[in-house]
């Protein structure tokens, strides 16, 4: 698999951020983008710049969100708290044609934190509504044979939501099960393997228990998913199956990602100026060009 890929699914939408993985020195540079439709082409030119230090890995997180009126304001916690210094992040955002804005926010992990959740929390400049996702990760031994629990727990008495596991290995997703809290209706697709607790998850425990897990199928990252209105939480769990001969061993996950926030709209005047704190795109030919929109978040 290759380095770079597109979010097909939003072309379409105007949004046609590149993704680069495992991103090196040998990455950075001036990069083109070139759009064409029935009305013509249109150029966007991104500089990076890619900085590091030898031995240190540096992991990030992203939230974003798009089609926002008024102008959104967004910040970053953790539960439990840190203190604020601690979470040094960097936000832009900018009105499109419409007066709808879109927003997107990176903060660098700290060591330390593996216990911690990671709060996204934005809101519009008139304060009437407040979206919220939270992610977290952490690690899971096990050894073959052993029924494992994997928890999952919102701090928050959520209402009309639905729970979604999935199950990552070499970069190959497969939904697990779904619950709907308004039919309370479980669709399993591991059949009698994965199961949870209805009546727990209503309360908000979403612990998931796997029997007799095997160490080449079902080691890899466990991701459980609470979505509500205006709420997402979010936490990935790597659980490395073992033999019982072999021991355990327990492997921190590289790449964090938060899910993209839920979209707000409103009919209101349009015509909003942009407004940003990160680099802008290059000017080339007396023109001002414009990439991609933001529309995930990840390392």
């Amino acid at each position: 698999m290759g380095r770079t890929s597109l979010f097909w699914e939003r072309v379409s939408h105007g949004n046609a951020s590149l993704q680069l993985r495992s991103v090196n020195t040998a990455d950075r540079g001036r990069y083109r983008c070139r759009v064409s439709t029935e009305q013509g082409a249109r150029d966007a030119f991104i500089i990076a710049r890619v900085e590091g230090t030898r031995g240190i890995a540096k992991s990030e997180l992203r939230c974003s969100s798009q089609d926002i009126y008024p102008a959104p304001q967004l910040w970053w916690s953790t539960e439990p708290p840190v203190r604020p210094e601690a979470l040094k992040h960097t936000t832009r955002k900018r009105a499109n044609e419409q007066g709808l804005y879109s927003i997107e926010s990176t903060v660098d992990a700290a060591d330390g934190l593996s216990e911690h959740s990671y709060v996204c929390a934005m809101n519009s400049s008139y304060g009437s509504q407040t979206w919220r996702a939270s992610l977290r990760e952490r690690g899971e031994p096990t050894a073959e044979g052993q029924q494992l629990t994997i928890p999952c727990v919102v701090p928050d008495n959520l209402h009309n939501f639905t729970l979604a596991w999935s199950f990552t290995k070499e970069d190959r997703t497969a939904l697990i099960l779904t619950f709907n809290s308004r039919t309370r209706h479980v669709a399993d697709n591991w059949a009698s393997r994965a199961q949870v607790d209805p009546a727990q998850v209503m309360s908000g425990d979403g612990s998931l228990r796997l029997r007799d897990p095997d160490s080449s199928a079902h080691t890899g990252t466990y991701s459980c998913a609470f979505s509500a209105p205006r709420t997402h939480y979010l936490v990935r769990t790597r659980v490395n199956v073992t033999a019982p001969e072999s021991g355990m061993s327990l492997r921190r996950p590289s790449k964090r990602s938060l899910m993209l926030l839920s979209r707000y709209t409103d009919s209101r005047p349009r015509g909003a100026d942009e407004e940003t704190t990160e680099m802008q795109p290059m000017r080339t030919g007396g023109h001002a060009e414009e990439s991609g929109k933001p529309g995930v978040l990840g390392s």
